[in-house]
Parts: structure tokens; sequence; C-alpha cells
């Protein structure tokens, strides 16, 4: 193992450092970018919050037919333990998700509107 001395770590240390300070005030003192010349971006939101309701409609629809499909597979579960847990927990997970899904889409709207 090899031991550092004191002036070798100086050197590992100050040099990086003094590049650092060279390098930063080189590239301070060049010209400051123009706000014109940049590209602009076309701030008409319309079609991404089409996108997104249409987005949000679909995964609202999905949770409304996972809960019908579960509340026929707790009709026909006969009274078996396993399967009415199964569906309840169905049930349950795609109100969460549809839920979910109404929140996401109500602040989409409400972020989307108010830019």
């Amino acid at each position: 193992m090899k031991i550092l001395t004191l002036s070798t770590k100086f050197k590992i240390v100050i040099i990086p450092m003094a590049f650092v300070l060279i390098a930063k005030s080189y590239v301070s003192a060049q010209t400051p970018i123009s706000v014109q010349t940049l590209p602009q971006v076309n701030t008409d939101n319309s079609e991404f919050k089409i996108i997104l309701n249409i987005f949000f409609g679909l995964i609202g629809s999905i949770a409304l037919l996972v809960i019908v499909i579960a509340g026929f597979r707790y009709i026909v579960s006969r009274g078996e333990p396993q399967e009415i847990a199964r569906a309840k927990n169905t049930i349950i997970y795609a109100i969460v998700g549809l839920v979910i899904a109404i929140l996401a889409f109500s602040i989409v709207n409400f972020v989307v509107g108010n830019l």
C-alpha cells in the first residue's frame, strides 16, 4: 500500500480545484444567451388534455368492467369462502383504481386548465 505524502495530497486536491475555478471563470466570461434565439414551444395544451381525458376514460371503463366481472364471480361463487374473498378483493381493488383514475382525471384537468 502506497502512503501519500502531504505534497501529493495537496496536489490531488489543489490541481482539480484550480481547474474548476479557471473553467468557471472562462465559462462565465462567455456572452449570455438571448431568449429570442431559443426555440419557442407551442403552449396550446388542448391536444394533451384530450389525450389524457381519453386515457383516463379508458382506465375508468376498464375499472367498471372489472367491477362487473368481479360481481358476476361473487354471484356464481356458490358460497365458497375463497371465491367470495377473491371476488370481494377484486371489487375493492377495482373501486380503488376507479377512485384513483377519477382523482387523476380531476387533477390533470385542473392543472392543464390553469396553464
